[in-house]
C-alpha cells in the first residue's frame, strides 16, 4: 500500500534524531520522570489513606506507602540512568576493555 507521496507504508523506517529531535526527546523524558515522581508517592498515599480510613488506624499506612512508593520512583530513576549512561558510554574510547 502506497502513501500519499509514494512511500510504500508497509516499511516505514525511523527517520534519524537530529539535534533538535534529541534535545526534544530530553524534555520528553524530563517530563514523564518529574510526573511520576510526583503522582506515584501520592497515589500509594491516597491508597495509604484509604486503608487508614477501613481500619481505623492513624496514618500508618498512609506514610508507609508514600515512603515506599517514593523508594520505588527513586530506584527506577537511579537504575534508569545507569542504563542511559551505559547506553552512551558504549563504543568510546575510554570504555574499552583492554
Amino acid at each position: 500500500m502506497k502513501g500519499y507521496n509514494g512511500v510504500d507504508l508497509g516499511e516505514r523506517r525511523a527517520a534519524p534524531r537530529t539535534e533538535q529531535g534529541e534535545l526534544w526527546h530530553g524534555f520528553g523524558n524530563g517530563l514523564s520522570q518529574a510526573f511520576e515522581m510526583a503522582v506515584v508517592p501520592a497515589l500509594f498515599a491516597l491508597a495509604g489513606l484509604a486503608i487508614d480510613g477501613f481500619l481505623g488506624t492513624s496514618v500508618v499506612f498512609t506514610i508507609t506507602l508514600a515512603v515506599i512508593g517514593l523508594v520505588g520512583v527513586m530506584a527506577r530513576a537511579y537504575y534508569w540512568y545507569q542504563a542511559e549512561a551505559g547506553r552512551a558510554e558504549e563504543g568510546k574510547p575510554w570504555a574499552r576493555r583492554a
